[in-house]
């Protein structure tokens, strides 16, 4: 599990660090946006646990921000 503290923005490139709703451990992503209630967020929940990530691999999903790590 990594830092849940970690300030995610759009664009910032993450990885997998866990198999999550078909999304295979260690894969590729990039920070986006979803559309929420309040307007355009990284975050797909009220209580900001998941952040939206475009896929490498194509998928676009929420995953818990404690299962992504920043890439650098």
């Amino acid at each position: 599990m990594t830092d849940t503290r970690t300030r995610f923005q759009e664009g910032m490139r993450v990885r997998c660090t866990a198999l999550f709703a078909g999304i295979p451990k260690d894969t590729l992503g990039t920070v986006g946006k979803v559309a929420t209630g309040r307007g355009p967020s990284v975050y797909c929940d009220p209580g900001k646990n998941m952040v939206f990530v475009n896929w490498d691999n194509g998928q676009q999903k929420g995953v818990f921000r404690g299962e992504l790590e920043r890439v650098r």
